[in-house]
């Protein structure tokens, strides 16, 4: 299992990476980007049911772009092209 994104360089991106690999999920795909922030999303249940917040605006997964995936995924397949061999 290998997740492709980005983190911020912040005490967030540090803990899901730690998270992640401790949990034994590749991480080669993930992108730590200076200056930006991580993501956040929380769920709060209650009386009338589930509340989503979602503090994604100017995070490090924001700015990820079409090319930023297609490198990542080049390399993935790269990987399993050299273990097929």
């Amino acid at each position: 299992l290998e997740i492709l994104t980005q983190v911020g360089d912040d005490g967030f991106g540090r803990d899901l990476l730690a998270l992640w690999q401790a949990e034994g999920v590749a991480v080669d795909g993930v992108r730590t980007l200076a200056g930006a922030d991580t993501g956040l999303y929380f769920v709060s249940h209650g009386p009338a049911g589930h509340e989503f917040s979602y503090r994604r605006a100017g995070s490090a997964a924001a700015r990820m772009a079409p090319a930023d995936l297609v490198k990542r995924l080049n390399r993935v397949f790269s990987a399993f092209d050299e273990l097929a061999e």
